[in-house]
């Protein structure tokens, strides 16, 4: 199938969805959950159509493939811009996949962290220490400094909606940056 055919059966599967919960006088905010919660399995869906599709492919080649996908995601990390593909990979490889739902907390301000996040999907908020709003963020990376020092998070991290992460600990990075020079010059300088 097309992606634009995809693309336009859910969203008249959405927008048929919608109209069901109008008529039937379901509140606005349920309605927002139902949407939130429906695009979020739409996401899935289609990464799990996408897992269906390699599984049939060679075991080396869904290695690729996954590895692939997952350096796209982590390659604008300033540290990894200028690494080989071969620390790419393990970085990729070290990467363990959170499920988060709407108003969960991720990164709690004051915590110590021991890892950092990436984005694959989904909406959150970053909230200053007395819980004031700072900025919603559905790309990118955070929680990025606790894999350098032993730190304490600047600030809350709360999911807006259902969100895919990515996360990498410090534990797996550590032998990661050892065992690899050229991202161990990079840290240090």
């Amino acid at each position: 199938l097309k992606k634009d055919t995809v693309e336009a059966s859910q969203r008249k599967e959405l927008q048929d969805l919608i109209a069901l919960m109008k008529f039937y006088g379901i509140p606005k905010t349920d309605q927002h959950s139902v949407v939130d919660l429906y695009s979020y399995v739409q996401k899935q869906s289609t990464i799990d159509s996408f897992s269906t599709v390699i599984s049939r492919l060679p075991q080396t080649m869904q290695q690729e493939i996954k590895d692939f996908a997952r350096i796209h995601m982590i390659k604008d990390f300033p540290l990894f811009k200028s690494t080989s593909h071969e620390v790419l990979v393990e970085i990729a490889r070290a990467l363990k996949p959170v499920y988060i739902d709407p108003g969960e907390t991720i990164i709690k301000y004051r915590d110590v962290g021991k890892e950092m996040f990436f984005i694959a999907y989904g909406t959150l908020e970053v909230l200053a220490p007395n819980g004031a709003h700072l900025v919603n963020i559905n790309k990118g990376f955070f929680g990025e400094l606790a894999l350098f020092f032993n730190t304490k998070r600047t600030a809350t991290i709360r999911a807006l909606s259902y969100c895919s992460l990515f996360k990498l600990e410090k534990e797996d990075f550590e032998p990661i940056i050892k065992r690899k020079s050229e991202l161990a010059y990079i840290v240090k300088h």
